[in-house]
């Protein structure tokens, strides 16, 4: 798998101003809406829940999916589980289930004629990302969440909480 999908991703989660929270956090989530485009969700998990085992037996990892379907019925399609030196973990799509799996020494694919379509596909997924405009759509976000922390802080002064005025 190319690096650009890392680079990507990483563009992506700046570009939202999550860079931070998506290297240190334990658990991170990040969904970004792009109308007319799917959703996409990029989740890490770098360590378990309790602190006790390791979240995944072979390390930490990012998982990035389109959300497709109605509300309270969203299925991923496509979904590509990767380790943060971008190995691949698995990706499925609906067109035509390809899964890696992880073996004990390393990666083997369960369907070999798919090889030469996940690379594919994996090469084509970060320029279709730039072009849908997912970049800007998470800056979007940021600017969200910039708004609700200065209305939360505009209303916490508006009554006082904080040792502001009433």
């Amino acid at each position: 798998m190319k690096p650009d999908f890392l680079v990507t991703i990483s563009l992506i989660v700046e570009a939202a101003g999550l860079r931070r929270p998506f290297e240190r956090d334990p658990v991170f989530c990040l969904f970004v809406k792009n109308p007319p485009w799917l959703d996409l969700v990029i989740e890490s998990r770098l360590a378990p829940h309790d602190g006790s085992a390791p979240s995944h037996p072979h390390g930490p990892r990012i998982r990035v999916a389109h959300l497709s379907g109605r509300p309270g019925d969203l299925s991923p399609d496509p979904q590509v589980e990767i380790t943060l030196q971008g190995d691949v973990v698995s990706l499925q799509h609906a067109l035509g289930v390809a899964r890696l799996h992880w073996l004990e020494r390393g990666i083997a694919l369960r369907e070999v004629e798919s090889r030469r379509e996940i690379r594919s596909y994996l090469n084509r997924w970060p320029q279709q990302l730039v072009d849908r405009g997912y970049i800007e759509a998470a800056r979007r976000v940021a600017r969200r969440r910039l708004r609700a922390v200065l209305a939360a802080s505009s209303a916490d002064r508006a009554v006082g909480v904080g040792g502001g005025a009433a």
